[in-house]
């Protein structure tokens, strides 16, 4: 089978996201190591470990974390294990009223929000993942 087109850029946007899942809370602190007078070379290096989207992506990406401010939760009970807070989706009719703001119309809002959909599943995938293997691990913690 011939290979999609774009597959590669779209792969970019995930490993972003994953990036920033793993690292996130970090980078704000390698950041400030890295602007120090001097410098930090371990903090600039780590930095620069971070995925780049390409130039046309980058649009996408500054909206999708903007609606991401906005995006709901489900809190689950755990009993007394504690509780569990999931990411949901960012709810559509958000990104449709920001891709009209920007002057998107017809096709080109579909494909606004198409594109924004697809970071926000990719994002919600790996924190799903990650809030689940966190679960799992306190539960095996819990059984010794």
């Amino acid at each position: 089978f011939p290979r999609r087109q774009g597959r590669g850029r779209r792969r970019r946007g995930k490993r972003l996201i994953d990036w920033r899942s793993k690292h996130g809370a970090d980078a704000a602190n390698w950041q400030r190591l890295a602007l120090k007078p001097g410098g930090d070379d371990w903090a600039t290096d780590k930095l620069l470990e971070q995925p780049d989207l390409s130039a046309e992506a980058a649009p996408y990406w500054t909206v999708f974390e903007e609606l991401s401010l906005y995006r709901p939760r489900t809190s689950l009970s755990l009993g007394l294990g504690g509780g569990v807070s999931f990411p949901d989706p960012i709810p559509r009719n958000l990104i449709r009223e920001e891709g009209r703001q920007l002057r998107y119309r017809g096709d080109d809002l579909d494909d606004f929000c198409r594109i924004i959909r697809g970071f926000d599943r990719a994002y919600l995938n790996i924190e799903h993942e990650r809030i689940a293997a966190g679960v799992r691990a306190a539960a095996d913690k819990n059984k010794r």
